[in-house]
């Protein structure tokens, strides 16, 4: 009987041992995981980086539509762009400032402002964090036509050479030149800000929650001008 209860008591201690070293396994996997998807989050400098230049451009591709075209949903469109783009990047900057984070800024084609307008130099949107921790988002997300995180970092020699071009058509082909960049930037910039809503830094979550919803809407506009 001794020997019964010994080698019983043997076997729930394998058991309890078995059980504890299950747990530990799946607690260590779970660790892993978790650690994994961390690092996959987008560092917030790059997020910030690279939404005010998706913010620039918007900004500058929208003040030509507005001037230039004569589609009447073209320049409607284009006015709600203006408007959102200004406040995004304006809250941005003052976010990055708080930071310490210095932003890209961009030398604009023929004296346009960032909020798309061509009457004077650009003042109300200039990055007063420029000289603040030099060098981390500011050159953070440059390189052309990479992939992160589902959309294309975009670099400003890229946001230039679009906006010269663009600038230099005409009617129906400008008109559908806008929308087709527009489109593609407003794909790339959805996919950028669900990144941004995932981010481990709250205030950047928040502001990428605050117009994620509203950066949809406008992707879902131009697909149905497109059509």
């Amino acid at each position: 009987m001794r020997n019964l209860k010994s080698s019983f008591a043997f076997v729930i201690g394998l058991s309890i041992a078995a059980s504890a070293t299950a747990s530990e396994r799946i607690t260590h996997s779970v660790n892993v995981i978790s650690h994994e998807r961390k690092q996959n989050v987008l560092p917030p400098e790059v997020f910030m980086a690279q939404a005010m230049r998706y913010g620039i451009k918007s900004l500058q591709m929208s003040g030509l539509a507005a001037e230039i075209s004569k589609d009447q949903k073209i320049r409607s469109f284009s006015t709600s762009v203006l408007d959102l783009h200004t406040k995004a990047n304006q809250e941005l900057l003052s976010l990055a400032k708080t930071k310490n984070i210095s932003l890209p800024t961009s030398k604009l084609p023929e004296g346009q402002r960032p909020d798309g307008r061509v009457d004077s130099a650009p003042t109300n949107l200039l990055d007063t964090s420029r000289n603040q921790n030099q060098g981390e988002a500011g050159n953070t997300g440059q390189p052309k036509g990479v992939m992160v995180e589902g959309f294309a970092m975009l670099s400003d020699a890229d946001m230039q050479q679009s906006i010269t071009k663009l600038n230099q058509l005409k009617g129906e082909n400008f008109d559908n030149a806008y929308l087709a960049a527009s489109l593609k930037d407003h794909q790339n910039v959805v996919a950028l800000f669900e990144a941004g809503s995932k981010s481990s830094d709250k205030d950047v979550k928040k502001y990428a929650l605050k117009y994620l919803s509203k950066l949809k809407a406008h992707l879902a506009q131009l697909s149905a001008m497109m059509k």
